[in-house]
């Protein structure tokens, strides 16, 4: 990341949640109180370093910061927690520099406004996105909504993040003379994309209505994408940007439904994780293990993962495991040869040897104990019912 850092400070952590995650990603409806706490969590920090922010900018007697602060005594709370919670906003809060200050007033203040605008309660003052990039407002008062799919969190298809590095967070300029490489998909693919998504939804919906829920709660906003130079089907997600999901090429004749809900799925777990960091890294110093160059092989996808990634697929493929089981239980994807694959390819991980074998002695010395408790206890309870 291009950012100054995390803008909290560790000793603000509450006690880490990491120890749940066996427990939340099995999805039993136990586990929507321990998903709740986490995300509970994290939209507290959110609020009180915001509200921090702008306090000691009030301090400072910045009379925007107070006419900003007034402003929010009076937007509605539905609005207010749709902008807080916006990738583009927490990244602004929560990574950029405490001198960036102005510039997260400004794009709050405008985000607000675009709300207020979509709402009937102002006059729009110009062109503008929302912070999630779901609806464009014009000044001429005209309002552009973008697909939306019942019960899925909102879609991105035209927003400048469409081209959006998922790796960095950058956005990638549009240059006159080169190729693009991240864009808007064509208008005669999307019919077929929102149909293969809306399937996905259907699916996953009548697969666990609690693995729904998660999905619509932790991801805010799914950018789908066309990538004109690495021609592939995938998925991904920024710990700088929590809440946005990345689908790329989502037209291709690969991208099926299942490998759509999939990628929903996968996605959403990140954002969980990357909530529960938020609030405990997990390592003895966390920015020591962002930039450690070692490469662990994924046993999953043959990947070189960095440490952290590799941590975090433990949890991942660990709540497909369970994902997929439930769909084959209920046969919600009716029979589709594929969701056997997808199991397969969650197992395979957990059958070979210890997963904590694979840090290397530098690394684990930078990894809690509770992280790899819960992955140990992970893998032996796959193996125990996945015999």
């Amino acid at each position: 990341m291009n950012s100054g850092g995390l803008a909290i400070k560790p000793a603000d952590f509450p006690p880490s949640t990491v120890h749940l995650m066996p427990d939340l990603l099995r999805w039993s409806e136990e586990s929507r109180a321990g998903l709740d706490t986490v995300f509970e969590a994290y939209r507290t920090l959110v609020s009180e370093t915001l509200n921090n922010a702008l306090h000691n900018c009030e301090r400072q007697d910045d009379p925007f910061a107070r006419c900003l602060a007034a402003r929010l005594q009076t937007v509605p709370a539905a609005d207010f927690v749709r902008v807080l919670l916006a990738p583009d906003f927490t990244y602004r809060l929560l990574w950029q520099c405490p001198n960036r200050i102005q510039e997260l007033s400004k794009f709050l203040d405008k985000a607000l406004h675009v709300e207020g605008v979509i709402s009937g309660r102002e006059k729009a003052l110009c062109d503008a996105w929302t912070a999630l990039g779901d609806i464009k407002i014009l000044q001429s008062g005209e309002i552009l909504h973008g697909v939306n799919i019942p019960g899925l969190p909102a879609l991105d298809l035209d927003s400048p993040n469409v081209m959006c590095d998922v790796r960095t967070g950058e956005v990638h300029p549009v240059v006159s003379n080169g190729p693009l490489q991240f864009g808007p998909l064509s208008h005669d693919v999307r019919p077929v994309v929102i149909n293969r998504m809306t399937t996905a939804w259907h699916e996953i919906s009548a697969t666990s209505k609690l693995v729904a829920d998660f999905v619509n709660k932790f991801v805010q906003v799914i950018v789908l994408q066309c990538d004109d130079i690495r021609k592939n089907f995938g998925s991904g997600s920024n710990r700088g940007y929590v809440g946005r999901v990345i689908i790329k090429n989502p037209h291709y004749e690969c991208a099926s439904h299942v490998k759509l809900a999939e990628a929903m799925v996968h996605e959403a777990i990140h954002a969980l994780l990357y909530r529960a960091l938020y609030t405990v890294p997990w390592g003895i110093d966390d920015n020591r293990a962002y930039v450690n160059d070692t490469r662990i092989v994924s046993p999953w996808t043959g990947a070189q993962l960095r440490v952290t990634s590799f941590l975090q697929a433990c949890f991942v493929w660990y709540g497909l495991v369970h994902f997929w089981s439930l769909a084959q239980r209920l046969d919600t994807f009716e029979g589709n040869d594929e969701t056997s694959s997808c199991m397969a390819k969650a197992l395979k991980g957990f059958t070979g040897s210890p997963l904590p074998d694979r840090l290397f002695n530098e690394d684990r010395k930078i990894v809690s104990d509770d992280v790899i408790n819960a992955i140990e206890t992970m893998q032996s309870r796959v193996k125990e019912c996945f015999k």
